[in-house]
């Protein structure tokens, strides 16, 4: 602040603003045994507040929780008590909500066409996921079909948005 109110009575000194912006009290400085008054700023920079926690889960719960959706018992067997459908799709959409760092409220709004389309064949390397344009290149995948419980990253700037990760051609120079 005390450079804002610098400048601001440089301005006004040199007659380029009105008035400066900022409240000021009197305050009392002493220096060794002799006391002035001197004018004091009562403006305060904010602080920011905590809006967002993040939350991550551990491994072994996500673990569990996407073997609790495929309809599997904690040791990867079949469960035959569950009675659930679609358990495939399920794992899946569950899987997709945890490596893709969406918000709860982001995930319950998403759209199908936000979601990309599945390549014809099923490919050797992860399928990318179209992430918002941030300042650095995310490294948001999914896992392939082919090779379940493992996860890859690549940068964004790897593959055109949108296009799946060809396993037969070469991978490019990035940054």
């Amino acid at each position: 602040m005390s450079i804002l109110s610098a400048l601001y009575s440089w301005a006004v000194d040199e007659e380029l603003a009105s008035a400066v912006p900022f409240t000021y009290k009197q305050a009392v400085t002493a220096y060794g045994d002799q006391f002035r008054l001197r004018p004091v700023n009562t403006a305060r920079r904010r602080m920011p507040k905590p809006h967002v926690t993040i939350k991550y889960f551990e491994e072994d719960f996500e673990d569990l929780f996407v073997k609790g959706l495929a309809g599997l018992c904690p040791d990867g067997s079949e469960d035959l008590d569950y009675r659930g459908r679609t358990t495939a799709r399920n794992a899946a959409v569950g899987g997709f909500a945890l490596s893709s760092g969406m918000r709860r409220q982001e995930f319950t709004y998403l759209l199908r066409c936000e979601v990309p389309a599945l390549p014809r064949r099923r490919p050797l390397l992860p399928i990318r996921v179209p992430t918002a344009a941030p300042s650095a290149p995310p490294t948001v995948t999914a896992p392939p079909a082919s090779a379940p419980g493992t996860t890859s990253t690549r940068r964004s700037g790897d593959a055109p948005p949108g296009a799946p990760i060809r396993a037969n051609s070469p991978p490019s120079k990035g940054p």
